[in-house]
């Protein structure tokens, strides 16, 4: 009998274990749909969760610590193909990136352990927008491919790219993968072709990108702040979410282009939470609005800037105090409006707070690289916002690696494969561009800004989390780092980074008079002719260029004039120029003729003869790179075809193509097609050119070579 009563006591002790398997094992788990991971993508609030799952990335970084950092890290199956990643499920892939794949190697998705893919096309596909994988969730014209897609994946996903010899060395194939695995919740993998209710999340996220719905709403100061001075500008009572923070210079529109530089880096934010002791946001006003060195007028999901009013759009929660202050490091007094949105009360138990700090590394530096973040406790990782100035007269500084280590693990938990392709952009950049979640917003030799924020591929941490990038590789590149880190802690503490007055001036630039078109490039792509106009003003005065091209610029000024302030302002000064003798006389003419309704003027650039065709008649002829042309035509309605014919060069070859109406104006982008020697009449307007290849991204030319 002793051994059946020892049985009989060792069920009863196993069955409360027992019955709390069952229990688990039979709750119902959260479900997400697709539609709901795509959402996401428009949701700010969600930034601040600590409680989302922290991303995995897979990536081709070189495993010996060099820098070659293509064709690593997939796995060669026995069907010619390369595994890029093994995702095991239930989860979600959220960011799909890379560059240097043929335009016939095909991509594919193998969900759940099944032998045939679900989803398969060529890259060059992918790169023409094949639905889903369209903008503006997807990006191609940084001569890589970007997507923020989320795939869904319930047991398991395999992503796959066709072994066009990459496993033997031929080509370089660059790859990066987010993915987010869930515990506790449930999906249903994807499926070809979307069903409509994903398609309509697809145009959700779009109309929330493009609309913005967070102006202030009058909780503000006003006042002037002398210099060497400290004014709290906000103090809130009662807990909350400060849901936008915006300053307003009130000066700006009679600044200059050099005063409009300083304050940018000498006004400091701080803010304090919950009666804290050291301020949790301390940085540059600039930085903290994603506007670093020079300004700008632009807009991303969560910073930007418009004209001389700047703003945050981070959800910033408090329970019982926020305090805001502005800093003036200047010589002058500042005058500045700050405004909030304020959303009282409803503060939940679990909200986090918001963090923001900026660092500074020079080129003294080298042996070092540059630190992002490196903080205790914990949190999230909402974005960083970063500005690189090299001094070796060279873009090798953007072969900086980023690296991320987390919660005391031994080793990298991300190691990326160089500085531009975090950014998602590729092969140094192109131009610049400005997305929701992340951009590049100034490209010049030898220095670039960037930001990118971690809305959908969380990283979130419980102890610690530092993030760095390399000097170039091995650290030895000569360059400034100047980079503002957005996070959030579970408790408030120092915000990371250097103390409030800390010189944040842009690094002199030798190269300041020679890049002055593209600067001015830059800003018209971005619409900001305000600042566009301050430049040229300033490099007027303080350039010295030779008479034909200060000419040349002063009609350019004029030009800005007449778009910013009506054509009326600036009439008898273009006209009195087009009757001159000057060398922009024959381009004010076009301007007068332009403004007047009369013509539509049409650009070419190219690297080699090319010839622009309108209506299947030529119209133009560029015969050497050193010099544009621009022809103006009488003014056109209707439909009509532009094209351009050029030969086939050795790399690197470009062709830029541009109109301009009184109404508007546009170019090569996404939406021209190529094709080689095509036949039938190629440049009618009622030629079918829809079986021509998608043209290649957008670029900036001539292109900024070593």
């Amino acid at each position: 009998m002793r051994p059946c009563v020892f049985h009989f006591r060792a069920v009863l002790r196993s069955l409360p274990l027992l019955l709390a398997f069952l229990l688990v094992s039979c709750a119902r788990l959260e479900v997400v749909t697709w539609e709901a991971l795509l959402l996401e993508l428009g949701s700010k609030p969600s930034i601040a969760d600590l409680a989302s799952p922290h991303t995995v990335i897979s990536t081709s970084h070189d495993r010996s610590g060099g820098n070659d950092d293509y064709s690593n890290g997939f796995h060669v199956e026995e069907d010619g193909w390369l595994t890029l990643t093994t995702l095991k499920g239930p989860g979600v892939l959220t960011r799909f990136w890379f560059t240097g794949i043929k335009g016939t190697s095909r991509v594919r998705f193998l969900f759940d352990g099944e032998s045939e893919p679900r989803f398969e096309a060529t890259a060059s596909a992918l790169y023409a927008g094949l639905p889903p994988f369209e903008a503006p969730l997807c990006r191609m014209d940084q001569y890589c491919f970007t997507s923020y897609i989320p795939i869904p994946y319930k047991r398991g996903l395999r992503v796959q790219v066709s072994d066009d010899e990459y496993s033997k060395g031929k080509g370089k194939l660059y790859f990066q993968i987010n993915a987010t695995p869930f515990a506790r919740r449930s999906v249903e993998s994807a499926v070809f072709p979307v069903p409509a209710a994903v398609d309509a999340a697809i145009g959700e996220v779009e109309r929330r990108w493009t609309t913005t719905d967070d102006a202030a709403t009058g909780v503000a100061a006003v006042q002037t702040i002398a210099p060497g001075e400290r004014a709290v500008v906000a103090d809130l009572q009662g807990g909350g979410v400060v849901r936008r923070f915006q300053v307003e210079l009130n000066d700006w529109g009679n600044l200059n282009f050099e005063n409009r530089c300083r304050l940018l880096s000498d006004l400091w934010i701080e803010a304090y939470w919950d009666g804290a002791e050291q301020p949790s946001i301390r940085a540059p006003l600039g930085a903290f609005c994603g506007v670093m060195w020079q300004p700008l007028s632009y807009h991303s999901m969560f910073l930007g800037a418009d004209k001389g009013t700047f703003f945050n759009r981070f959800p910033m929660p408090f329970r019982s105090n926020a305090r805001f202050e502005v800093f003036n490091a200047s010589k002058e007094a500042v005058a500045l409006s700050v405004d909030l949105q304020l959303e009282p009360d409803g503060v939940p138990a679990e909200s986090t707070y918001f963090h923001c700090g900026w660092s500074r590394s020079g080129a003294d530096d080298v042996g070092r690289s540059h630190p992002v973040l490196d903080v205790s406790g914990r949190g999230r990782l909402a974005g960083c916002l970063l500005a690189v100035a090299s001094s070796d007269k060279s873009f090798w500084v953007l072969e900086s690696d980023e690296t991320l280590h987390r919660d005391g693990q031994k080793g990298a938990y991300w190691q990326g494969t160089g500085l531009e392709d975090y950014f998602n952009g590729g092969w140094y950049y192109r131009t610049v561009f400005v997305d929701p979640l992340y951009g590049l917003t100034q490209k010049r030799p030898y220095r670039t800004i960037q930001y990118r924020f971690h809305l959908n591929d969380a990283v979130t941490f419980e102890k610690a989390l530092s993030m760095s990038f390399e000097r170039g590789p091995g650290n030895q590149s000569k360059a400034n780092f100047d980079s503002a880190v957005f996070y959030y802690m579970q408790q408030p503490q120092a915000a990371f980074g250097e103390a409030a007055g800390v010189s944040s001036a842009a690094p002199v630039d030798a190269f300041a008079a020679h890049t002055l078109t593209t600067r001015l490039w830059d800003y018209e792509r971005m619409g900001d002719l305000d600042n566009a106009r301050a430049l040229l003003q300033y490099a007027l005065k303080h350039f010295g260029y030779d008479n034909a091209w200060r000419e040349i610029l002063a009609l350019r000024a004029l030009d800005y004039d007449a778009s910013i302030d009506g054509y009326a302002t600036v009439r008898e000064k273009i006209e009195a120029v087009a009757a001159s003798t000057s060398s922009a006389a024959q381009a004010a003419k076009q301007l007068k003729s332009l403004y007047e309704g009369k013509a539509v003027l049409l650009g070419l650039y190219a690297s080699q003869p090319t010839e622009l065709w309108l209506d299947g008649k030529r119209v133009a002829q560029a015969v050497r790179p050193e010099l544009p042309v621009v022809v103006a035509v009488p003014m056109l309605e209707g439909k009509h075809a532009l094209s351009a014919r050029t030969g086939v060069a050795r790399w690197p070859h470009w062709v830029q193509v541009s109109y301009r109406s009184v109404n508007g104006s546009g170019g090569v982008d996404q939406t021209w097609r190529k094709a080689v020697n095509p036949q039938g009449p190629w440049a009618d307007v009622s030629f079918d050119d829809s079986t021509w290849e998608a043209a290649m991204g957008l670029a900036k030319g001539p292109p900024e070579m070593e």
